[in-house]
Parts: C-alpha cells; sequence; structure tokens
C-alpha cells in the first residue's frame, strides 16, 4: 500500500468474511533490500504460476517476486510514476505486463526476457489504467488523465484501434494516411482511472 508494504493472505478456507480478522501468509516491508522505495499502486497475480506477483510503485519501478523464495525475479526501470499494471489473463503467445505511469506512455514488459518490449504512445497526460482483453490477448484498453480510453491492438506498428473521447467526439469514422480507420466515440468528463 502506500507504505510500501507487500502482504498477502489466504482467505480461501473463509466462511464468515465478515466476522474474521486474516493474517498475512508472508509481509515484504519497505526495510527489505528488495522492497519498493514508495508506495505501491499496483499489485497482481501472474495469470499462469500462483506462485509469482507483479508489483508496481511510485518508485518507478515494476517488480516481478517469486512467492516461494520472497524475492525479485526481474524488474523493469520505469521514467516516472507507476498507476497500474496489468498481465494478460488469456495470452499463449506473449509474457507481457502493461504498464500505464506518468509519462503518457504505455510500456509493454517482457517477463519472460525481463525486457522492456515496446512502448505505445498516444495518450497526452498519464495513463491511469490498464486492462488487457478477457477474450483476446493482443487487445489493451487504456485510461488517461486526458479523459479519453484508448484501445489498441500491439501487434499493430498504428497499435491504437480506437479513442473514445466525450467532448471531442465527431461519432464518424476517418481515414488515415495509411488507411486505417479510426472512430472517436465518447468517453468520460474526467480522468479515467
Amino acid at each position: 500500500g502506500a507504505d510500501a508494504q507487500i502482504s498477502a493472505f489466504d482467505t480461501s478456507e473463509s466462511v464468515n468474511v465478515v466476522d474474521q480478522a486474516f493474517s498475512p501468509i508472508f509481509t515484504i516491508s519497505k526495510t527489505e533490500k528488495q522492497a519498493h522505495s514508495y508506495g505501491i499502486s499496483a499489485i497482481q497475480w501472474y495469470p499462469f504460476d500462483t506462485g509469482m506477483f507483479v508489483s508496481g510503485s511510485f518508485d518507478k519501478v515494476i517488480k516481478v517476486w517469486d512467492t516461494n523464495a520472497l524475492s525479485v525475479v526481474c524488474e523493469f526501470q520505469m521514467e516516472e510514476k507507476i498507476y497500474d499494471i496489468d498481465m494478460s489473463p488469456v495470452s499463449t503467445r506473449h509474457v507481457l505486463g502493461a504498464a500505464g505511469s506518468g509519462d503518457q506512455k504505455i510500456s509493454l514488459c517482457d517477463v519472460k526476457s525481463a525486457t522492456a518490449a515496446h512502448t505505445l504512445v498516444g495518450h497526452r497526460e498519464s495513463v491511469f489504467s490498464v486492462k488487457w482483453s478477457p477474450s483476446n490477448e493482443y487487445l489493451l484498453a487504456t485510461g488517461s488523465l486526458d479523459r479519453t480510453v484508448r484501445l489498441w491492438d500491439i501487434r499493430s506498428a498504428h497499435a491504437c484501434l480506437l479513442v473514445l473521447d466525450q467532448h471531442n467526439a465527431n461519432n464518424r469514422p476517418e481515414i488515415s494516411k495509411h488507411n486505417k480507420v479510426s472512430v472517436t466515440a465518447t468517453s468520460h468528463n474526467g480522468a479515467v482511472t
């Protein structure tokens, strides 16, 4: 959380969640060598291996953790604070984590090779929300302080498929110079988080 501490709890055997106090299975405190140095803004279990999870922080670092050893397997240094991370729940051809941050970019981090694989550019302000499609491993939705939601196909050189922007919507398709169809539709009045 805000104190840069990570704790994991087992709630699988709970009958009455309202009245039950849970004790952590493990805790990684800020004082430990591999811990984050600032508040943790995002955390997610690795979808295909429950012995791993990914965390992102305001310290500009994404860490992939091994729960068995309670150690960092790999980490990615970003240019700005991390606001959100997501791993595709259906991916069979890539092991990419998507990260939204304060630098207007979406970073695609390859957990298998421990490298930053690609960057998606298009938002005009901080990216607060990233979410992979639950049915297509190549589609990613992002939300930003610029008040837009964008849909991306990470296989394409012109990755942005759709921009949802309430105040600049023309609601008709446009053809770009690359013969790509782009549609602007409605989104939100405020930041998309």
